[in-house]
């Protein structure tokens, strides 16, 4: 698995581009954040472009996820596309662009088999999401405080100091 990343970048790729990975099989994610700025034309996200088997825990992504295509650009603040994959303790701060139908605010397409909890976006963010999975609306304030890391999201306080905060 991947755990305690930090990206801070600019990422432009056709497929699977993702903040921390682009394609995650049978693998877990945690304790990671991103503030990248993720390009793509099919399959991005914040965290991950495209996960499938996997778990996504303990994370957050606070930049822009963007598709410059009109007939796919699966995107989502958290993940792009997944199936058989669980996304919890997770929030999106960022904002999501995209043209197609498959944006979302979490996750862009939500396959087969995906399970949520505790999964937080800034109440400021407007996407039409068709995945229904909007996550629950938290303020710029309260994202701003160590306690909603470790209370909310319930992440490891030595972890999450208060330095990386969004």
């Amino acid at each position: 698995g991947v755990n305690e990343i930090a990206s801070s970048c600019t990422i432009t790729g056709a497929n699977d581009v993702g903040g921390v990975v682009g394609s995650l099989h049978n693998s877990e994610i945690g304790d990671s954040y991103s503030i990248a700025n993720v390009t793509t034309s099919d399959a991005g996200g914040g965290i991950v472009g495209y996960m499938v088997d996997s778990v996504i825990s303990d994370t957050y992504y606070g930049g822009t996820v963007e598709s410059e295509s009109i007939d796919n650009g699966a995107i989502g603040g958290i993940a792009g596309s997944a199936s058989n994959a669980h996304i919890g303790h997770s929030a999106a701060f960022g904002d999501v662009i995209g043209r197609s139908d498959f944006a979302g605010a979490i996750i862009g397409n939500n396959g087969a088999n995906n399970t949520f909890n505790d999964i937080y976006k800034v109440d400021y963010q407007v996407v039409d999401d068709p995945t229904n999975i909007l996550g629950q609306a938290v303020t710029k304030d309260e994202i701003k405080t160590k306690e909603f890391y470790t209370n909310k999201l319930q992440f490891d306080p030595e972890v999450w100091n208060g330095n990386n905060l969004p």
